[in-house]
């Protein structure tokens, strides 16, 4: 893409107020986000701080207190998708990854994407710990879909022992992920690979309806009785508390999740597929004209590969096809302060208990 055309969207982009602020009840906190473009790169730099009210933190199950951080994502403008998985978090045992990302993204607010944590299930304890040698990993948001036993708030947002607060997934409660669903979802975020991020709602693979668009990933044994990974093993079912609790369904046809009719709304691996995506959307932001192809003038819209946020496991990308980009940033390796005192409930007791690890 020429220079000046590049120079162009830095202009428009400082002109139409890209940098934002709004409030928190953080104190004195507000938000702040600022987009421009380097080169064939675009700089995202923000204080990670949310443009909405957030839970109440310090809170019992999150000891941290909310700050403003230094962030600074250096990402693609023309992000390219490899025909494999480039990188990624934990999402299964054997799933495999190139490169470990524990920050998947960046919102559009500015306030870091993580889906995954840094607890492992320590079979000696029954507690949680850290460690790459313990194979059972805890998801941020547990069974319950609500991450109480880490603190999580109703954004779906918590806060890191370095004051870092960040999202593990969707929530209406905010207008950043809200979406009518009759409409296809807006650009709420930018992975590290580049490519967009869109909420819940989008095209189909044939661009003719928009449909709710579902992870393509179920529980193990249809939710039964979990098996050892290497001689460890938590017991109870596959219910959802560990991402081993999941394996993706490639392939498959015969998923609870999946919705009548056409099954092209079900996404891949790392949540994402190449679709219709709006012009409306894309165009707030500048790209490579390589990878936003032709304009359809019919519907106005561009074909691209793009990830989704989803209400169902994985919530969003934990794994990338990209290229990354860099972040420089002081967040730590992700933990929400000091292991329970006890055994979550359920860990080596009867089957099928819904279990908190706190």
């Amino acid at each position: 893409m020429a220079k000046n055309l590049f120079f162009t969207f830095v202009i428009t982009l400082l002109l139409f107020g890209c940098s934002s602020t709004g409030s928190s009840n953080n104190g004195t906190l507000s938000n702040s986000v600022r987009f421009t473009v380097e080169g064939d790169s675009r700089l995202i730099s923000s204080n990670s701080v949310p443009d909405h009210n957030t839970g109440t933190f310090p809170n019992p199950n999150n000891p941290n207190t909310i700050s403003g951080q230094k962030v600074l994502a250096k990402l693609p403008l023309n992000p390219q998708k490899a025909s494999g998985v480039t990188a990624g978090s934990k999402t299964s045992e054997g799933s495999g990854y190139a490169n470990h990302v524990r920050i998947i993204g960046i919102a559009t607010n500015g306030v870091l994407m993580e889906p995954g944590t840094a607890e492992r299930w320590d079979p000696a304890t029954g507690r949680r710990t850290r460690g790459d040698a313990y194979k059972w990993s805890y998801d941020g948001l547990g069974s319950d879909g609500t991450g109480d036993f880490v603190g999580m708030d109703d954004y779906k947002g918590h806060v890191q022992p370095t004051g870092t607060y960040h999202y593990h997934s969707i929530s209406e409660r905010t207008n950043l992920f809200d979406s009518d669903s009759s409409q296809h979802s807006a650009l709420v975020a930018f992975s590290m690979d580049g490519f967009p991020i869109f909420g819940p709602h989008g095209y189909n693979e044939a661009g003719t309806a928009i449909e709710t668009m579902y992870g393509n990933w179920k529980l193990k044994n249809n939710g039964g009785a979990r098996s050892a990974i290497d001689g460890q093993d938590p017991g109870g079912d596959y219910d959802g508390t560990f991402v081993e609790d999941y394996a993706f369904a490639a392939g498959s046809v015969d998923v609870a999740h999946l919705v009548a009719g056409d099954q092209s709304s079900i996404l891949d691996l790392a949540n994402g597929h190449i679709g219709k995506v709006p012009a409306a959307e894309m165009d707030k932001y500048p790209w490579d004209t390589s990878y936003l192809g032709t304009k359809d003038s019919t519907d106005d819209t561009y074909t691209v590969y793009h990830y989704h946020l989803t209400g169902n496991f994985p919530y969003m990308p934990r794994q990338l096809y990209g290229t990354e980009g860099s972040l420089d940033t002081g967040h730590q390796p992700h933990s929400h302060g000091p292991p329970p005192r006890k055994p979550p409930r359920g860990a080596r007791g009867a089957r099928g208990e819904r279990r908190k690890d706190q």
